[in-house]
């Protein structure tokens, strides 16, 4: 269980500075408070049913999170020239104070006690600049041009103690001391023509330099530092095809890479107690991931109804669990470099288009992935197949009454290298509107059939671990929302931009 008390306080002003430019400044802070509490009885026998060792494990965690956002955007707009240049400043800090608390109480096959405590400290700071431009060429040519500049510092101590006969002493293998510097820039430019045969023409690139200097002295140097250039192409083709109920239907064809990029928390080395038998710890060696996608759809006002495509995904970042290198009986969960997917999939979508009394969208979609990589020293090559099936479905009672369904089934799902069973969700939600639609509440409902219970099994190397694991997702709120005519400010979607994230 782990009761929490979340809060936050947001303030947001947008302001028009002559006609064309438009100033805005978001504020956010939040301050997070948790707990968890855990026991653990560990049962070790013989092919005999002969004990060898049992004993039970407490852990206990507090948790407190304080968090400070800081947004600055200016926006040009000329609709008459269609040229809009968009500029943002952010700033985040935040702070993360954990303590935990341990017992280890062995009743065999002697009696003993070992118990330790440990305090973590965590602060971060990031800074964000960005600035889009779009414009027309001539030609009837479109350009989208743009840079992004992150930079973050991560800090991260925790002292660990170990109770021996009654003396407090210093875990060394607990305690660690982990600082990152991280330095993100990438410029876009992409342009789109018009062609004969009404086919748009879409193509690009974005150049992204990557720095990362991470160092940890204690409690021994796994020092690392990352200094690499990549590009990322992007070919874009679009057609109309026909019109079915005077709604118009266009096929793409779509080539893009992508980047899967580790962040902080995967690469700290710092050791997360679990129990005596086993420990968490980030990699500070792993790569990027990267994805060639290549796809096929037809689609209706942008969403697609029908896809076919292949992804080719190199030096996969995953979750496994190792055997301690220096404790065989201890193992160890952390994420690694393992190899390559081939991944095919295909999706087909149903729809009524909305606007009417009732609008829904019914899918499938099918993924087969074909693993090829290494495992503990050891070939590991498998393909497995999923199915997924999702619904959206809204009813309009009444003028200002809504009613929400949406839902999903996954079948023989994959997360990383952990195979799922069957599991899925539906939701349910009920809106009312008032005073000309300034006043908005709304009923919800989550997971209404406790159905997002996931059955899971791994098989990697030496280790075969099976369970099932549910979050609790069931959940009935009650939302009042009241808007006093502040329009919100509008937010741009551009294709590359988003690739940043």
């Amino acid at each position: 269980r782990t009761p929490g008390t979340q809060g936050f306080i947001g303030f947001g002003l947008n302001k028009d500075l002559k006609k064309l430019w438009n100033l805005s400044a978001d504020t956010r802070i939040n301050l997070n408070t948790s707990e968890s509490a855990s026991e653990n009885l560990t049962l070790i026998q013989s092919i005999e049913n002969q004990i060898l060792s049992e004993n039970l494990n407490t852990i206990n965690n507090e948790n407190r999170f304080t968090g400070l956002n800081q947004d600055l955007g200016l926006n040009y707009k000329n609709d008459s020239t269609k040229l809009e240049w968009d500029n943002k400043i952010s700033l985040t800090y935040s702070q993360n104070t954990a303590a935990q608390f341990y017992n280890s109480m062995f009743s065999s096959p002697i009696v003993n006690i070992i118990d330790g405590n440990g305090d973590a400290v965590q602060k971060r700071k990031f800074l964000l600049a960005q600035s889009d431009l779009t414009l027309n060429l001539p030609l009837s040519i479109k350009m989208e041009s743009g840079f992004k500049g992150t930079f973050q510092n991560f800090e991260s101590q925790a002292d660990y103690f170990i109770n021996v006969n009654k003396v407090s002493k210093v875990d060394p293998i607990r305690t660690n001391a982990f600082n990152y510097t991280e330095n993100i820039t990438a410029a876009y430019v992409q342009f789109s023509k018009s062609l004969p045969g009404k086919i748009r023409l879409k193509s690009g690139v974005r150049a992204e330099n990557t720095f990362m200097n991470g160092k940890q002295k204690i409690p021994y140097d796994t020092s690392f530092l990352i200094q690499r250039l990549d590009f990322f192409p992007y070919l874009y083709l679009s057609k109309p095809i026909f019109k079915i109920a005077s709604y118009e239907l266009n096929a793409f064809l779509i080539y893009r890479r992508t980047l899967n990029r580790p962040d902080y928390q995967n690469l700290n080395p710092a050791i997360r107690y679990i129990d005596e038998y086993l420990y968490e710890t980030g990699n500070p060696s792993l790569k990027p991931q990267f994805t060639d996608n290549i796809e096929a759809n037809i689609s209706f006002d942008n969403m697609p109804i029908f896809a076919v495509g292949r992804n080719y995904i190199s030096d996969i970042f995953s979750n496994v669990v190792y055997q301690d290198k220096i404790n065989s009986n201890i193992l160890v969960r952390t994420l690694d470099n393992v190899g390559k997917n081939k991944e095919t999939y295909f999706r087909l979508i149903a729809a009524i288009p909305p606007g009417g009394k009732y609008f829904f969208v019914v899918g499938t979609q099918y993924n087969l992935s074909e693993y090829d990589g290494v495992y503990e020293n050891k070939p590991l090559t498998f393909s497995r197949g999923s199915w997924r099936f999702f619904t959206f479905h809204q009813i309009k009672l009444f003028k200002e009454t809504k009613i929400n369904i949406n839902g999903f089934m996954l079948l023989r799902g994959l997360q990383n290298f952990y195979e799922l069973e069957t599991f899925g969700q539906l939701n349910i939600s009920i809106n009312q509107s008032f005073l000309n639609k300034k006043l908005v509440i709304s009923l919800n409902a989550n997971d209404i059939f406790r159905t997002m219970v996931t059955q899971f099994s791994l098989q990697q190397g030496n280790v075969f671990t099976q369970g099932d694991r549910y979050g609790d997702n069931r959940r009935i709120g009650l939302n009042v929302r009241y808007a006093f005519g502040i329009q919100k400010k509008e937010t741009r979607q551009g294709m590359f931009p988003n690739d940043f994230d």
